[in-house]
């Protein structure tokens, strides 16, 4: 017994940043050697088990951080006390190299404010430089742990770490896809994304990954595992429900030792080559390893050759302020060059937005080829030459910049009172009647709400010590593109494909996507132009080259692309990426009767959806268009 005990305490090490995790954890080992230790107290009452578990920052290094080191999450200090001697033990355990390392790290942006696990800029300076592959972007700080554990696993130890899944297809982790592509050799990543909420009561995306550390992979397979919405829980309470997901994934698992694919319940799996693992770290893991994927003919063009896809707005902070409705914007008399009509992404409908009356104030506008802050001074608009020579002096380029004062009638405004809601009321009406305020009802609006506006706060800045006016928004995006038009339109997250063509303008916040052709793409966009405007003998307008890509976009075809080979979010929705817009093939028919029919079908879903046309209409019409996408389809090599 004594034998076996001290063997637990020699090779078994467990570290936590939190003291009371570390004490559970002390409870834990010990309740499970129970039975030996009583034996062994028996026979020698003095006998005592040392354990190695720790309460510290497993991410630093004990060789170049003294015992008072920082610890990671800031708001732990007063928790945190190692002694020189636990420190010097704890140093001891980090410069030996493991068998086996596992856990459930922690999880977490980088840049989300205070709240975040790390947000101190030393902190990740510190981390880029100690985890180069994971602390990339705006990571997440379970990478970091991922990266860390193969820092401390001998040559051919094993790690096995439940962590979110958004390492698989995030922007930030392809230099962590590329490490454990290359220096591991990947066998297992359970995909447990709809189940975040069952096992651990947070709508996280719950991933089991286990791999080998070796510097030289060889080929072979990891076994993949993908999880969806499941009904099989009816009935069922919590802990048969944890046992029945359990119990499907190692069944799934099991299978695929000896299948290539295999299916059970809401779990599907598949042996995916480690090959295509490190040949697609760059970009996102499939995990399906590409099944049903297809290799489009030369000369093919996908949506994303022809289009470029845009996040919406943030206003950061007050959308109160800047969201409306339509009648609140007329009673206000606001000008209609900074009010646009706004939707949500649940108000876009296959082929049509139904437009709620909502408005949004957009504080920009675009002059020539430039978008800038709409109250930006025009000194074209100034003919009073001592007022420009003023104005130059003082520095002042946005007719809102109220920390600036223009002349003694300012000063001696912000002197009696101050800058607030109040005084820049006055400071306005002196502006106006400068005439330097363009828009004068918009920005009567925005002074009401000055100090709400004013101290809007990101990473412990405001707005106007990152070069903003005090009226902007977060982020405003490229005006020139949210407020272009024609586009396609898309929510950001959806389970069935509904892209629309907005002739309108609409604007929306992140939940929504403004895809369309940019500078960027105008290559293959002109090219696509040229062909079709031969085939079809005239020239086609942008919007009727919409409408035709809009036809592909809405397929069936692009529909089974949505669900294979992509994750779901955990309520059981699809990220529209530029990933997947690669896989959407817009090709160019053989006859022109194939592109004026579907420019004329897209025309009449779109006609039909405003004029009520009945249900069964439409889904005439639907099916005839598909028949004409099926047919120009048809030539795709699998």
């Amino acid at each position: 017994a004594e034998r076996k005990l001290k063997l637990v305490g020699e090779l078994v090490h467990a570290i936590d940043l939190h003291p009371f995790a570390s004490f559970l954890t002390t409870l834990n080992i010990l309740f499970m050697v129970l039975p030996l230790y009583a034996v062994a107290r028996k026979q020698d009452p003095d006998f005592t088990v040392d354990l190695h578990v720790f309460s510290t920052d497993s991410l630093e290094n004990p060789e170049t951080t003294p015992a008072e080191q920082i610890p990671m999450f800031t708001q732990m200090n007063s928790r945190i006390q190692l002694g020189a001697d636990s420190h010097e033990r704890f140093r001891k355990i980090m410069n030996m190299k493991f068998d086996r390392i596992f856990g459930n790290p922690p999880w977490g942006g980088v840049l989300k404010g205070h709240l975040a696990p790390v947000y101190d800029t030393a902190k990740k300076q510190h981390f880029t430089k100690a985890f180069p592959n994971a602390a990339q972007g705006k990571y997440d700080v379970y990478g970091l742990f991922m990266e860390r554990a193969l820092q401390l696993l001998k040559p051919g130890g094993k790690f096995a770490l439940i962590t979110q899944g958004t390492y698989i297809d995030k922007e930030w982790a392809k230099g962590l896809r590329r490490l454990l592509a290359t220096e591991t050799e990947l066998t297992h990543i359970i995909d447990l994304n709809p189940f975040g909420q069952l096992f651990f009561n947070a709508m996280n995306s719950p991933c089991i990954t286990a791999t080998v550390n070796t510097h030289s992979p060889t080929s072979g397979h990891c076994v993949c595992v993908i999880s969806e919405q499941t009904k099989d829980f009816h009935g069922l309470k919590t802990p048969e429900k944890r046992e029945l997901v359990v119990r499907t994934a190692a069944l799934v698992v099991a299978e695929c030792a000896t299948k290539k694919h295999a299916q059970e319940l809401f779990a599907a799996g598949t042996r995916v080559s480690r090959k295509y693992l490190r040949d697609t770290a760059a970009d996102r893991w499939d995990l399906t390893g590409g099944a049903g994927k297809t290799v489009f003919p030369e000369g093919w063009f996908t949506a994303a050759d022809l289009l470029e896809m845009r996040q919406g707005v943030t206003p950061g902070g007050c959308l109160d302020v800047f969201l409306m409705d339509k009648n609140k914007a007329e009673l206000l008399e606001l000008e209609d060059d900074l009010v646009h009509k706004a939707i949500k992404s649940k108000q876009l409908v296959r082929w049509r937005v139904e437009w709620k009356d909502l408005m949004l104030f957009y504080p920009y506008e675009c002059r020539g080829k430039k978008a800038e802050p709409a109250f930006t001074i025009d000194w074209e608009d100034i003919s009073n030459k001592a007022l420009i020579d003023r104005l130059t002096k003082v520095g002042i380029k946005d007719a809102l910049d109220f920390d600036v004062q223009i002349d003694s009638r300012e000063t001696d405004i912000v002197r009696s009172g101050g800058i607030n809601n109040e005084s820049v009321k006055q400071l306005l009406k002196h502006r106006i009647s400068l005439g330097i305020v363009r828009f004068p009802r918009c920005a009567e609006y925005l002074v009401e709400s000055y100090e709400r506006l004013h101290g809007r706060v990101f990473e412990k800045k405001k707005f106007t010590d990152l070069g903003k006016c005090w009226y902007e928004y977060h982020r405003p995006r490229d005006p020139q593109i949210m407020l272009g038009k024609p586009r396609i339109l898309s929510p950001t997250l959806m389970r069935e494909v509904r892209f629309i063509v907005d002739s309108v303008g609409y604007l929306s916040d992140h939940a929504c996507l403004m895809i369309q052709p940019t500078k960027k793409k105008m290559r293959a966009w002109e090219d696509l132009h040229e062909q079709l405007n031969q085939l079809a003998g005239r020239n086609l307008a942008r919007k009727e080259l919409l409408q035709y890509c809009l036809a592909f976009m809405n397929s069936r075809y692009a529909q089974e692309r949505l669900v294979t080979g992509h994750r779901p979010t955990p309520k059981g929705s699809y990220a529209i990426t530029e990933a997947y817009l690669a896989e959407i093939p817009i090709p160019v028919p053989s006859h022109k009767k194939d592109v004026i029919k579907i420019i004329e079908l897209v025309k009449g879903l779109e006609r039909s959806v405003f004029e009520l046309a009945s249900s069964d209409e439409m889904s005439a019409m639907e099916d005839r268009l598909q028949t004409l996408v099926d047919e120009t389809l048809a030539t795709v090599k699998v």
